[in-house]
């Protein structure tokens, strides 16, 4: 198949959206397909074997207003066209109106997030639905989200994780990070590591601290360069530390010397880092406003789901370093081992195929 992807953004500084577009692309690729990724703001990262190109754009209402995507749309036969993140942007505005290809939308956790004003949401969400082939959510939270702005079409499909990448430390690796920043080995270590926003509950976070021993060290790692970080670092106690953005082997180093890994979301439509630390062996405490909590929260061997609220959550980090084996560190990489992206990527061809023969079938149709 010749797949076009469009993202708005992608570039391993856009956090997890691009991520797993990347892993997606690559693992299309392996299976033989064609891949082009198509976005109005690329970032430093490149995928083997898949074109990415950055259309030039003038932001509008719409986002991006360029030319080159829909010149492209009208010169290339795309088998299908799989649109992520939100539905107002002017790639999926061309999309819709230029393809000649079945369309596939997938929001990553952005439904909700943004609206027209009412007229303009009306109508374009019309043409929106009628022009969608199928919506591929990737949790029931995020089902409910679709559904409660009338997403028709819906398959719920999970992220995947880059079990190659994540579940190979070089050795003597352990430590590393731990030395570099000045923590000491026998310190318990809480990660959090992604976007450093409000929306990712970071401040409940650090409300847990004070009601943890003192030998407890959180780091967070992300880009603190915005309101909101800055007032964080202003506020955290004495035993919080602010690593930056990590990538590549940095950002590997900090998962294998964490004891446990937390993301205190107020609302995330899936949860990427907490696949990614699963497959490090690390342990989890989640929010139950995040979209994996639902597979986390039956298995206490793989960490803990509780309310935000910080004294709650320290609580659960205290009690998951406490009781936390090396058997448990074992079977959280197994568990992870069943969530590749090459499983994700085949149920989404299967989601391709089905679209295509249909679009087939009614050509057929018509031309009797």
């Amino acid at each position: 198949m010749n797949i076009l992807f469009t993202v708005d953004r992608f570039g391993v500084e856009y956090g997890g959206i691009s991520s797993a577009v990347s892993d997606l692309a690559q693992s299309l690729v392996k299976h033989g397909h064609s891949v082009t990724i198509y976005t109005s703001r690329l970032g430093s990262l490149t995928v083997p074997g898949v074109a990415a190109r950055r259309f030039r754009s003038a932001y509008s209402i719409l986002g991006g207003a360029n030319f080159t995507l829909p010149m492209l749309l009208a010169n290339y036969d795309f088998d299908v066209a799989h649109l992520f993140g939100s539905y107002y942007t002017f790639q999926t505005f061309a999309t819709i109106l230029r393809a000649r290809c079945p369309i596939i939308y997938q929001p990553h956790g952005s439904v909700g997030f943004y609206r027209l004003p009412l007229f303009m949401d009306s109508l374009w969400r019309c043409i929106f639905d009628n022009s969608i082939s199928r919506v591929i959510s990737s949790s029931p939270r995020e089902t409910d989200a679709c559904r409660t702005v009338n997403l028709k079409n819906i398959v719920e499909i999970p992220n995947g994780v880059n079990l190659t990448y994540y579940t190979y430390l070089p050795p003597r690796s352990r430590g590393l990070f731990r030395s570099s920043h000045g923590i000491p080995p026998d310190a318990p270590l809480v990660l959090y590591l992604g976007r450093i926003d409000s929306i990712k509950g970071i401040d409940v976070l650090l409300g847990a601290m004070p009601y943890l021993p003192d030998n407890y060290q959180l780091v967070v790692v992300g880009d603190a360069d915005s309101p909101y970080g800055r007032s964080l670092v202003q506020s955290a106690p004495h035993n919080v530390l602010f690593a930056g953005p990590l990538y590549g082997r940095d950002k590997l180093l900090a998962y294998a010397d964490a004891s446990v890994f937390v993301l205190p979301s107020r609302g995330d439509a899936f949860g990427l880092t907490l696949l990614e630390a699963l497959a490090c062996g690390v342990p989890v405490v989640v929010s139950d406003n995040c979209g994996l909590s639902s597979a986390i929260g039956g298995d206490i061997r793989l960490g803990t789901v509780v309310p935000l609220s910080s004294p709650l959550m320290a609580d659960a980090i205290r009690h998951t370093v406490d009781y936390d084996t090396e058997s448990d560190h074992a079977y959280r990489i197994v568990w992870a081992s069943g969530h590749s992206w090459d499983k994700t990527a085949s149920q989404i061809e299967s989601v391709y195929r089905d679209v295509i023969e249909k679009q087939i079938r009614r050509k057929r149709l018509w031309q009797h």
